[in-house]
């Protein structure tokens, strides 16, 4: 038996695809080794006309790729994913595999997973059944299209893709759809936009305040009432006079509506099956003739469709109910667009109607409504009638459109001829939908991109609802960057949204704290709709865990690829790691930064530019690698003496160098000496220039971008208020501990220096010892210390003790290295061993509660001291 032991959901440019896809791990059991080549004729034939793909007659599918190809298929029936599917891998010796398959709407295909693991199973079992399995597909697929958006909201969506709009369902069981990102954002359900007046659509809703306001105006509408029990429906009917029709006064496609009530017996009967009690109901002049919907967006009307109500043609051998099951086999019917026909309670009156029942055999040619009204929703179909619409019919359209004040109305118009006036063949309105449905005009008219239209009405030609995006990657300096260019990109005006490390920050406000350099932030700020701009930090955990957020970003950094993650995840070398981060590089359409001082990046300058702007930073005065950029018409951000001081100066394509700030006139490089929050500047300042941001911007942006506890936690933050002058800083890896280096000798303590080291538990073996030789000789005493969150598979003790290992490799004397099994236990340490004029260097990941940690700590030593 096949079993789903789990599943997850990778976004674009992921570890199995560019696209989103939705993967998860199978248990085969016997079936690892089953092939469709066993499959029997009736299956093979059942799967070619329902799921076409499912079972691929040219070669053998596994029962891996067998599963993952029917998870597509049936989800295609309710998405507009592509037909992508995979498997992932495989494990011969345990018999399961991953296997994936293109995903758009992740609560489809959550629901898709089971049920082609489900119907796979069932086939692999009970190879000949057909009968069987065609009834559990038939069941699978009666499911999705519950859970899939509804038909107009689909066709929407398609033309949301065909325009570029990014989209996202709002939730499992929603019709309702978020496009565009950050303030350019729009909610959608059907064909009913944000902008569109909620007045309106309240109005619409309200079927006899609709028919009150147009009345009022002298439009068509014939005659209307409330009824609120039988005898005054009775009552209203006479009043009004036979037919009748009567409906809900709040409802829609065609629910409870009864048309063509010729008489006391007809109303009384379906006034058995409505509970007028419950909800509030209608009476309204039967409006003789064709029913038609007329779609009027921004006054004008764009389309016209003769709806024609659910039906079947006789071909004199077939009953009434066999042409309805063989017209509901009809592909269009069982995956949409067109709903099924119904055989019911009301086609049974509508057929007692015209003479006929479920059992009769009409002649050839005769057509047997099902229904007496012509919504799409409950079976009908339609003919485009555009051209033939009468000045007079279309008049009144528009004017009941504006009454409401509706943007995008669909006004339902019954006449004998809607290619005369109703003046002179009468007939009218007799309602106005706000979501329009988009099938009525498709059908009628496939070569009219209705939904389009509709989308044009907030987003016009050419315009995607995106807001400025920047992502961000590398080893080093990724969260640094981020927040430098959030500080940029404030200066020039924008309210920044943020995903770092650190957090998510909103406009200045951090919402949520933690590690959030992933999917999950990067959603929180391009679904806030008061965000004008984005700024993500793009990890590699979240990279191989979720893929990325956006299909694709204006600007894009790939800072260095260093070895501190390598043999993590299925990264075993660097240049995995590289090619790793350089999908990030192929999201970007503007611009892309790149460090020109690591050879892996730098080598990528040439092909980046090939597509697109690219720009290097280097700290080297005279980088050949910077020097070969330029030389073929590259830009890049350099350093440069002007005026006799360091600075960072932007070269165009054309050789032009603007400066742009001094090196150490920002607060982040503290004078110069912090050389890697240079680089970061320098990457920030060519980022904000591929998003088109002015260089004064750019030198206040930086001059803002402050490093303390608040603002930048853990990136050499000096700590006013403790009695010992402690620096903190997140440096755990060779390389950070090096750039640290400088700024220690630069504080120039009169007395002790002291150091306080860890590292995380999941890095290599050689990692503890190459961060223990930076550090060695170049303090007097040692404080080897982890954290709970740190040690990821380590046992207690074992990180301070390796690096206590290598201090002592490295030439430090036992005597002066002390471990401790919490930054808490190192603080106590630390205040019981530190005078006043010593220097104190923290080093470790979360330094809000390491702060707190040594304030507590020294405030215990001085009790203890004073007691």
């Amino acid at each position: 038996m096949i079993r789903l032991k789990g599943r997850r959901r990778f976004l674009w440019r992921n570890i199995h695809a560019p696209i989103p896809v939705m993967a998860g791990n199978l248990e085969l059991g016997d079936a690892f080794g089953w092939t469709t080549a066993g499959l029997s004729a009736p299956v093979r034939a059942l799967l070619r006309e329902r799921l076409a793909g499912a079972a691929d007659e040219r070669d053998a599918s596994d029962a891996a790729e067998f599963v993952a190809r029917i998870a597509q298929q049936l989800q295609r029936i309710g998405d507009i994913s592509p037909p992508l599917w995979g498997v992932g891998s495989r494990n011969p010796v345990k018999k399961t595999a991953i296997v994936f398959f293109a995903c758009r709407d992740p609560f489809l295909a959550e629901a898709c997973f089971p049920m082609a693991v489900q119907l796979a199973d069932r086939i692999i079992q009970s190879p000949a059944d057909g009968d069987a399995v065609e009834a559990e597909l038939m069941g699978h697929i009666q499911r999705i299209r519950q859970r899939r958006l509804s038909v107009a909201t689909h066709q929407m969506v398609e033309a949301v893709e065909r325009h570029g709009i990014p989209w996202s369902r709002t939730a499992a069981g929603s019709n309702f759809v978020q496009l565009g990102q950050g303030v350019r954002q729009n909610r959608m359900t059907s064909s009913a936009l944000t902008p569109e007046s909620g007045l309106g659509r309240e109005l619409a809703q309200h079927k006899l305040l609709t028919l009150g306001i147009l009345a009022q105006l002298q439009l068509p509408v014939g005659q209307f009432a409330p009824v609120r029990d039988a005898a005054s429906a009775l009552k209203v009917a006479e009043r009004l006079g036979y037919p009748v029709v009567l409906k809900p006064v709040l409802g829609d496609k065609g629910r409870a509506v009864f048309s063509g009530l010729r008489n006391a017996e007809d109303l009384q009967a379906v006034l058995k099956r409505v509970s007028l009690g419950r909800e509030p109901f209608m009476l309204q002049t039967f409006l003789p003739g064709e029913d038609h919907r007329l779609l009027i967006i921004k006054g004008r009307l764009v389309a016209a469709a003769q709806r024609i109500p659910a039906s079947v043609v006789g071909d004199g051998r077939h009953s009434v109910a066999e042409l309805a099951a063989i017209e509901n086999r009809n592909p269009r019917r069982i995956f949409g667009p067109l709903e099924l026909l119904p055989l019911d309670a009301e086609a049974d009156r509508i057929l007692v109607q015209q003479g006929q029942t479920r059992d009769s055999v009409p002649e050839p040619g005769r057509r047997v409504q099902l229904r007496a009204n012509a919504n799409i929703s409950t079976g009908g179909t339609s003919l485009d009638v555009t051209e033939r619409v009468h000045p007079d019919n279309l008049r009144a359209a528009i004017r009941a459109a504006k009454a409401l004040g509706l943007m995008v109305a669909g006004v339902d118009f019954i006449c004998p001829d809607i290619g005369r006036s109703w003046r002179e063949v009468g007939g009218g309105i007799c309602e106005i939908n706000t979501s329009i449905g988009m099938h009525p005009h498709t059908e009628a008219n496939p070569n009219l991109d209705v939904p389009g239209l509709v989308l044009e009405t907030v987003y016009p030609p050419g315009d995607e609802g995106r807001i400025p995006t920047a992502m961000i990657t590398g080893t080093k300096g990724k969260t640094t960057t981020t927040l430098m260019l959030s500080r940029i990109l404030e200066a020039a005006g924008h309210a920044v949204g943020n995903a770092t490390t650190e957090g998510v920050t909103i406009d200045g406000e951090l919402v949520l704290a933690g590690d959030h350099a992933e999917a999950h932030g990067a959603s929180i700020v391009m679904q806030d709709p008061t965000v004008t701009a984005a700024v993500l930090e793009t990890a590699r955990g979240g990279l191989l865990q979720d893929g990325m957020y956006l299909d694709r970003c204006d600007v894009a950094a790939l800072l260095n690829v260093g070895r501190e993650q390598i043999g993590m995840h299925g990264v075993e070398t660097l240049d995995e790691m590289a090619a790793l981060k350089s999908k990030v590089l192929d999201a970007a359409r503007k611009a892309v930064v790149l460090g020109a001082d690591d050879p892996r990046t730098a080598a990528m300058a040439r092909d980046c530019r090939v597509r697109l702007r690219t720009i290097l930073f280097s700290l080297e005065p005279d980088s050949p690698e910077v020097r070969a950029h330029l030389g073929s018409g590259g830009e890049a951000i350099v350093i440069r003496a002007v005026e006799g001081r360091e600075t960072i100066v932007h070269v165009d394509a054309q050789g032009a160098a603007v400066p742009l700030i001094g090196a150490e006139d920002f607060p982040a490089s503290r004078g110069g000496l912090i050389r890697p929050n240079v680089a970061n500047a320098m990457a920030a300042a060519g980022l904000a220039l591929g998003l088109g941001v002015a260089p004064h911007h750019i030198r206040e942006g930086l001059a803002r971008y402050e490093i303390t506890v608040a603002s930048s936690r853990g990136r050499t933050n000096f700590v006013e208020g403790l009695p010992v002058r402690i620096l903190f800083d997140r440096a755990t890896d060779p390389a950070s501990l090096t750039a640290m280096m400088p700024v220690i000798e630069a504080a120039a303590p009169q007395g002790r220096r002291i150091c306080v080291l860890t590292a995380p538990g999941n890095r290599p073996d050689s990692h503890f010892g190459e961060c223990a030789a930076v550090v060695a000789g170049r303090f007097d005493r040692y404080v080897c210390c982890e954290h709970d969150n740190f040690r990821r598979g380590k046992p207690p003790g074992e990180i301070a003790d390796r690096l206590a290992r290598g201090l002592a490799a490295a030439g430090v004397p036992e005597g002066l290295v002390s471990t401790a099994r919490s930054p808490a236990e190192a603080a106590r340490i630390v205040a019981k061993i530190a005078a006043a004029d010593d220097f104190v260097a923290v080093f470790g990941w979360n330094v809000v509660e390491t702060v707190e940690a040594y304030r507590a700590a020294f405030r215990e030593a001085a009790a203890t001291a004073t007691g």
